[in-house]
């Protein structure tokens, strides 16, 4: 199956990000993808950014910031987030206009690190604003730098910061957050790993680790909100960009073949297609848990209320 892209995602730069504003006005989608790849996450994620812009979503891409400190990254969003809502005039999150994060990957962390930055009644941070999780991979310097540097970094104190394990403990400590998050995660990932801890190979599987410590709150709380879901594919299942009637992708076909693979987007992008039903099924569902924005004490535009109202699934929330 192919998406049927009558209304192509047309990117400019806003504050240093890649923005593609969607008439549908539907909710806003901000990206944040691993490295080297995310240098032109419109580029590299084309195929799955342009899936979700055809669902009704304002998409805003930012490439990645080659920087070993990742707290510094994650302030870094939240102010291209700000500029871009005032540029294009966006209310705040809310059930009938939701901002969502998506991570892949390193991205993943800097996301948790706005999460873990989040104070709910300031409104600070991430408030109110779901997340999604794919593949994601809590990189220390090893991860992000490659060898013998990594080893040269951390021995002089001037590696990755925080640590993976200083950023599990900030996780931890924070229960009362990531009740707005789910997790997507790839059967076949060497990188993050899967849920079962089977891969990678020396068992530290951070999306196990990831999924374990959410699903415990959800258990800890007596419900059964946590949303997670483990799809086919790798660790690099998420990108791939058209090229005419082909889709480029990155998945290795084996362990020489460490190329792109071409495929027809007509009879072999099923699984991005399934991971962007995925993403919308996780997205809906996690809209229905913001609050109303009239329960939020705000107006939203004339404009923006009428296009909402016209929405079936929105005009039950629409009297603000």
């Amino acid at each position: 199956m192919a998406f049927d892209s009558s209304v192509r995602a047309t990117f400019r730069c806003i504050s240093g990000a890649y923005v593609a504003e969607n008439p549908e006005q539907r909710g806003v989608i901000e990206f944040y993808g691993g490295a080297f790849f995310e240098l032109l996450p419109q580029v590299s994620y084309e195929y799955l950014l342009q899936g979700l812009f055809d669902l009704g979503y304002t998409i805003i891409a930012a490439p990645f910031q080659f920087s070993l400190d990742h707290m510094h990254v994650a302030l870094n969003l939240v102010e291209i987030r700000d500029n871009i809502q005032n540029a294009l005039g966006l209310p705040p999150s809310c059930r009938e206009f939701p901002h969502f994060w998506l991570g892949h990957s390193v991205g993943c962390k800097i996301i948790s690190l706005l999460e873990v930055l989040t104070n709910v009644p300031k409104g600070d941070g991430i408030a109110n604003e779901p997340s999604v999780l794919m593949a994601p991979d809590i990189a220390d310097t090893s991860g992000t730098v490659p060898w013998p540097f990594w080893k040269i970094l951390d021995a002089i104190g001037k590696g990755v910061s925080p640590t993976k394990a200083q950023t599990k403990t900030l996780i931890e400590v924070r229960t009362d957050l990531f009740t707005l998050c789910g997790i997507v995660s790839f059967a076949d990932d060497d990188i993050a790993g899967n849920v079962a801890g089977t891969l990678p190979k020396n068992g530290d599987s951070d999306v196990k680790w990831f999924v374990d410590e959410l699903r415990k709150r959800d258990d800890a709380r007596r419900r059964d909100l946590f949303l997670n879901r483990e799809l086919p594919g790798g660790h690099l299942a998420p990108i791939g960009f058209r090229f005419g009637p082909w889709l480029v992708d990155a998945q290795p076909g084996d362990w020489i073949e460490r190329v792109p693979k071409v495929h027809s987007v007509e009879t072999d992008s099923d699984e991005i297609d399934a991971l962007v039903m995925t993403l919308a099924g996780f997205f809906e569902t996690l809209s229905q848990r913001l609050p109303t924005a009239k329960e939020l004490d705000y107006t939203l535009t004339e404009q923006l209320r009428s296009k909402l109202v016209a929405r079936h699934d929105f005009r039950a929330n629409c009297d603000v």
